[in-house]
């Protein structure tokens, strides 16, 4: 007996025409072939959204009403036209000249002169010794000669001298007003003069003129305090910054507990050399500092300033 296979049992149960695949969707987007789900293929769907935030493209759901051709109509006016072809130009002829001017070798783009050159060309131009018109290689062949004569001729402009720095009559070189005649400067540099007219007449050769401030001993030990009125410690504090009052007020009980009164004015001591003493030895200490490996260059540079300004104000650019 005769038993049909499992394949012949298959086809027999099979109908006799398959249904049709569906038609692949092609995207909307103008010029694109790839597949789509709703409007447009995956990449120009995110494409669409961000036109439509800007505003040039319709909402994907007014778009849907629309027919394909129309749609495609609407993309093709975001596609960007291709750039246009930019054909480089020779290169101008005039380019890599050389400087006019004779001897000088210097090469150039566009002008006939290099900028030092140029600059001379129209000083001459100002005081009439060549026409104002565009320099030929002949005209070039004179430039050197007349620039040669034109450093010869005398300054014409009239500079008024400067007045000489004397001193006014019975002037002291002591702290005060600067002695310099027409001068009303309170800080003293050296020699009694302020710091302009002190530079000024160095310059000019008078500092010799000028009284020399007696010298001191910035060296020499102080004598111990004597007992006085006041307390230089309490008028101090109210300048000083919030972090430092605490170590200003530590610092004046360390004073009162060994010499048994504060910092007073006319101790017998001179504050200037105690100051500059002072400013010596923070110099030392910060360079310490330095060499240990602090972070205290910055430090060490502004007390060398300082120290500079206390022994100008000592007058020891003099000599000691």
């Amino acid at each position: 007996m005769y038993t049909p296979s499992r394949l012949e049992r298959y086809a027999d149960d099979r109908p006799d025409t398959l249904p049709t695949p569906p038609a692949t969707l092609i995207c909307l987007w103008h010029g694109c072939t790839q597949e789509r789900t709703t409007l447009f293929c995956r990449v120009h769907t995110s494409t669409a959204r961000r036109a439509i935030r800007t505003g040039n493209l319709l909402h994907l759901s007014k778009m849907i009403d629309l027919l394909p051709a129309q749609v495609t109509a609407l993309t093709r006016a975001l596609i960007a036209p291709p750039p246009a072809l930019v054909i480089p130009l020779p290169p101008s002829p005039i380019r890599n000249r050389i400087c006019l001017w004779p001897g000088c070798e210097r090469k150039l783009s566009l002008q006939s002169l290099c900028p030092r050159d140029k600059h001379r060309y129209r000083r001459l131009i100002g005081r009439g010794d060549l026409p104002d018109r565009p320099l030929s290689s002949q005209a070039a062949s004179a430039l050197p000669a007349l620039w040669k004569a034109y450093l010869k001729r005398p300054d014409e402009r009239q500079w008024p001298p400067a007045p000489r720095v004397e001193a006014r009559p019975g002037a002291a070189a002591t702290d005060g007003v600067c002695i310099a005649v027409g001068c009303d400067t309170l800080k003293q540099y050296g020699r009694g003069l302020c710091e302009s007219c002190y530079r000024q007449a160095r310059y000019q050769g008078r500092l010799a003129r000028f009284p020399k401030r007696g010298q001191m001993n910035v060296l020499a030990p102080q004598p111990d305090p004597l007992p006085s009125s006041g307390d230089v410690w309490i008028d101090l504090l109210p300048r000083l910054p919030a972090r430092l009052r605490p170590y200003a007020e530590a610092r004046r009980l360390q004073g009162v507990e060994r010499y048994g009164v504060p910092l007073q004015t006319g101790n017998g001591r001179d504050p200037r050399i105690d100051a500059f003493q002072e400013s010596l030895d923070g110099l030392a200490y910060s360079e310490q500092a330095v060499q240990e490996g602090y972070p205290w260059a910055p430090v060490r540079d502004r007390m060398i300033e300082l120290a500079d300004e206390v022994a100008a104000l000592l007058s020891l650019e003099d000599g000691l």
